[in-house]
């Protein structure tokens, strides 16, 4: 009789850690019997339907080529649900501060230092400056001032990571005076500066579940180009400025720009189906549904429209969401995602179309130094791809 996998062939067959087995069969993820020696057993087709699930999101190269797999313990991403280092992201955004989630993540302490400050003066902008661009400027400013910056130890690279979130925070102008001394926190410090509404402690809540929400989600391409600049032994401080550089575009941390717009436009009352049909005229997708991640909801934006319908400032704003839903999901069958939660907060809230992009920054910051911190242990250079020359050859 076969009495299933042992649990080395197992985690062989997924490409993890045995550690990480276990942590699956923690969440419920892959069941698992034993044996009459009181050894774990996995069969071999729940084995390979996770592997399938694990899999189905793999990168493949435009003529089919697999990409390289890269092994990490930061972040899970399955079908309906995303954990960092096995605690579940929805359940860690109730429970924890993100600057708390960030040193964890970091160092695996939740014995979190005082918080630095940013403040060195930054140059004139041009009135077309976007938010990315004063952190931009603010990134190289605190990297310039810190003499140590080529310590890749981690202590010292989390102690980086904090005052580059610090900086890409206070980088932003105020709408309103705030707290900008070592005891606010991240989100204190991101409301004052991005909403003039009250900063009440529901709604630093819920910025600050927010930031917990977007600290990591695997391998996106921003995370990827940290950990490029990481893997040649790069300060922290440029591996997450290779970040924003991949960032800034429609299609990662701008997208919510775009959500933000249609939350705008139902908010100042155009029926919904004049918003649904004009973007389709110029776009063939509804920016805001599905996510390659999930199969159903995307969890991060189920859990910010719970927090947004109980606020009466942003209830408007979740109901809007609600709308685009009932006729965007019905028809496509995708589901809001986080972008879209995020253009409801800052449509609801009176931010600017491009807060959610400056939010997203701050917030991925955290698992941008986590990457980093994981590559700096990796074999150095490891992510140069083998180019295959397809143009004109010399005579």
């Amino acid at each position: 009789m076969d009495e299933g996998l042992t649990a080395a062939q197992a985690a062989a067959r997924l490409g993890v850690k045995v550690e990480t087995l276990y942590a699956y069969v923690s969440r419920g993820l892959l069941p698992r019997t034993l044996d009459d020696a009181g050894r774990s057993r996995f069969a071999a087709l729940d084995v390979e339907a996770l592997a399938r699930r694990s899999t189905r999101r793999a990168s493949v190269a435009p003529e089919g080529r697999p990409l390289p797999m890269i092994d990490t313990e930061i972040t899970l991403v399955d079908d309906a649900s995303i954990a960092y280092r096995g605690e579940d992201v929805v359940a860690l955004s109730r429970q924890r501060t993100f600057d708390a989630v960030a040193w964890w993540l970091w160092t695996g302490s939740w014995d979190t230092p005082p918080l630095p400050t940013w403040q060195a003066p930054l140059p004139e902008f041009p009135p077309a400056a976007r938010l990315i661009d004063r952190q931009r400027v603010a990134l190289a400013l605190v990297a310039a001032a810190d003499p140590l910056r080529g310590d890749l130890s981690r202590h010292a690279v989390a102690r980086a990571g904090q005052r580059a979130v610090a900086a890409l925070a206070d980088a932003l102008p105020r709408t309103r005076p705030g707290p900008s001394d070592v005891a606010a926190s991240t989100a204190e410090r991101l409301w004052h500066a991005l909403s003039a509404t009250e900063a009440t402690p529901e709604r630093v809540a819920t910025m600050d579940a927010l930031l917990v929400l977007l600290a990591d989600s695997d391998l996106a391409v921003s995370t990827v180009a940290a950990r490029v600049a990481a893997s040649a032994r790069a300060a922290p401080y440029a591996a997450v400025s290779a970040a924003l550089g991949a960032l800034d575009g429609p299609l990662h941390g701008a997208a919510s720009t775009r959500t933000h717009q249609l939350v705008r436009r139902r908010l100042e009352g155009e029926a919904v189906e004049r918003i649904v049909d004009e973007t389709l005229r110029v776009d063939a997708t509804i920016p805001g549904f599905g996510h390659a991640a999930f199969r159903g909801e995307d969890p991060r934006a189920t859990r910010l429209l719970e927090l947004l319908d109980r606020d009466p400032e942003t209830s408007p704003a979740a109901a809007a969401v609600r709308e685009l839903e009932a006729i965007v999901t019905d028809r496509t069958g995708r589901h809001p995602n986080v972008d879209l939660a995020i253009g409801a907060m800052t449509a609801g809230y009176g931010m600017t179309p491009d807060a959610g992009e400056a939010v997203f920054a701050v917030a991925r910051a955290a698992g941008w130094i986590a990457h980093a911190i994981e590559e700096y242990s990796a074999p150095p250079l490891r992510w140069r791809p083998a180019a295959r020359y397809v143009g004109a050859r010399p005579a």
